[in-house]
């Protein structure tokens, strides 16, 4: 472990909501606490507004900790905040710590000294990390709503055949006949690009009216985070909307019911090695549970 890590909560097994919580698992949330103190205290040397959002307000409000069977973080900002945080982080993060561009249009904060191997996208092998979604406004008509939502998942659809060098195991039957067309229009272009394409979309086609449309084209009302306040959680703090009760019915319903998964994300971690160095191990023609195998030992999860 490098000399700086901070420990934020014990890192002994437990059982938490009767799930067993390893030692490993806490490692892992330690950074992430890293992270979110790091993002924290960026947004509050610039007046940048932020919110847990998704499960992790899930977690805050249900549990005042983090849901023993999830290994991730969500933070949620206006899109003006989340520009500005875009602005300001190279200079105010340290040198382990970036912000990097993601899929579908959001970012991860990330700690370079670790590792997450996440899925079949060699471009999420990043560090271990905190996503932060920006928060758009939405249209109060429903089919203004309907015609952004499809031009943004038929982008989104294009980004994940890019990924895939095209291939059509998991497409729709009836997007098949488009494809030949999209990737005559989008093969010269490479995936940033394409994120950027769809940014630029984003900002035009979106308006200032009453409800937020935020990840996973879910919409809420504005009115929901006119106000927030802080609340304890682990053993730091992090900003909630006022009015999460909505937030969360709207979200999961009977959302104190709890839920509980094997394990949230199918992701390997390392607190030890850095992605950039596992990723040398690793041979692209395989998959990444394949590349995981031959060096687990450099994993603790």
């Amino acid at each position: 472990m490098w000399d700086n890590y901070k420990k934020y909560i014990e890192e002994n097994e437990e059982i938490r909501d009767w799930f067993k919580v390893t030692s490993n698992r806490k490692k892992v949330w330690n950074i992430q606490l890293w992270l979110l103190e790091e993002l924290k205290m960026i947004c509050k040397k610039h007046n940048i507004r932020y919110f847990a959002y998704w499960g992790t307000l899930l977690w805050t409000i249900r549990h005042w900790w983090y849901i023993p069977w999830d290994d991730d973080m969500d933070i949620a900002m206006f899109r003006e905040d989340y520009e500005k945080f875009w602005k300001v982080a190279e200079k105010e993060l340290p040198n382990h710590i970036k912000l990097v561009t993601f899929f579908w249009w959001f970012s991860k904060l990330i700690n370079q000294n670790t590792a997450a191997l996440w899925d079949e996208y060699w471009e999420n092998n990043l560090g271990i990390r905190i996503d932060i979604f920006p928060m758009d406004t939405a249209s109060k008509y429903t089919i203004i709503n309907k015609i952004k939502d499809y031009i943004l998942t038929s982008i989104n659809s294009i980004l994940v055949l890019k990924k895939t060098n095209w291939s059509t195991d998991k497409v729709a039957k009836w997007k098949l006949p488009f494809i030949p067309i999209c990737k005559l229009i989008f093969w010269k272009f490479d995936f940033l690009k394409i994120c950027e394409i769809q940014e630029i979309i984003i900002k035009k086609i979106f308006f200032k009216w009453n409800d937020i449309r935020m990840f996973w084209n879910r919409y809420f009302p504005k009115s929901i985070f006119n106000k927030s306040h802080d609340i304890n959680f682990e053993n730091s703090t992090i900003c909630i909307p006022n009015s999460y009760d909505e937030f969360l019915k709207i979200t999961f319903g009977d959302y104190m019911k709890p839920i509980i998964y094997e394990w949230w994300h199918n992701c390997w971690y390392s607190v030890n090695e850095s992605y950039k160095e596992i990723i040398k191990w690793f041979d692209k023609s395989k998959t990444n549970e394949e590349n995981y195998k031959t060096c687990k030992d450099l994993f603790i999860l």
